[in-house]
């Protein structure tokens, strides 16, 4: 749960929707992990909906991402005075992460670009919230559960035998599509799937990479789909996630990159 010490970071963080009418109210916590905390909030009218999740991150959110170079390298990243910079460049990245005014436009970045991926894949018909807006270090979108009764990720549910292969190929059709769109997940596994009414939804961008501006993230693609594989294994299905991670790749992208 979110403690006391929290609350002026949260009203902070949450005020400038109120101030654009996003939002009227803070209803209840829906999820807290390491990097952020997200809030079931009362939509405003003009949204058009009834609810709306706020995903508030923490401060120092990416201080325990371990290997953030191949996910650094694949994006445009922030300088001190705010001006774009590509992820490759790696020396000027260095030293921007040398101060704190440096970090935080690093950590800007990241958020910037996850909210980014979202809209991205969500115009392009992906299993993923729809993203209503991004202000600092939060990000508005669509809130998936009922009141009091937020989605539970995958790993925290029973389904059905008949769910199976659908939900599989729900999320191999979320994979490819990201992927034509130029984005793979780079973390996905049950944690960061939802699960509501026979529906999956497919969440948390932070660490997802560009594939056209690094050819070394296949190993993220095969990673993503060999977790999706090993989850659905305990209801008795066996896929090669090798495989349908080198086909989908050889389809969107060419030659797998070790193989050139």
């Amino acid at each position: 749960m979110t403690s006391r010490r929290d609350a002026p970071w949260i009203l902070s963080s949450l005020t400038p929707f109120y101030d654009q009418q996003l939002i009227t109210d803070v209803l209840h916590e829906a999820h807290s992990g390491k990097e952020a905390t997200v809030f079931c909030c009362a939509a405003h009218p003009s949204t058009g909906v009834e609810y709306l999740a706020a995903k508030i991150y923490r401060p120092r959110m990416f201080r325990s991402l371990r290997n953030d170079a191949i996910y650094r390298y694949s994006r445009i990243q922030r300088d001190e005075q705010g001006q774009a910079e590509h992820g490759n460049s790696r020396r000027g990245s260095a030293a921007t992460r040398k101060t704190e005014k440096g970090r935080a436009a690093q950590v800007a970045s990241w958020i910037e670009y996850e909210y980014q991926t979202q809209r991205l894949l969500h115009e392009h018909g992906a299993n993923v919230p729809r993203p209503f807006a991004q202000i600092g270090n939060s990000v508005l979108m669509a809130y998936v559960g009922g009141l009091g009764e937020p989605a539970p990720r995958l790993s925290d549910v029973i389904i059905e035998q008949h769910e199976v292969e659908p939900l599989f190929e729900r999320l191999m059709n979320n994979i490819k599509l990201a992927l034509i769109h130029g984005r793979i997940h780079g973390d996905l596994s049950e944690y960061n799937i939802l699960y509501w009414e026979g529906e999956i939804t497919v969440i948390d961008f932070a660490q997802a990479v560009d594939p056209y501006h690094n050819s070394d993230v296949f190993s993220l693609l095969t990673r993503d789909i060999e977790r999706v594989c090993q989850y659905f294994e305990q209801y008795g299905t066996h896929y090669n996630a090798r495989d349908i991670a080198r086909q989908m790749w050889v389809e969107q992208m060419g030659p797998i990159p070790e193989e050139i």
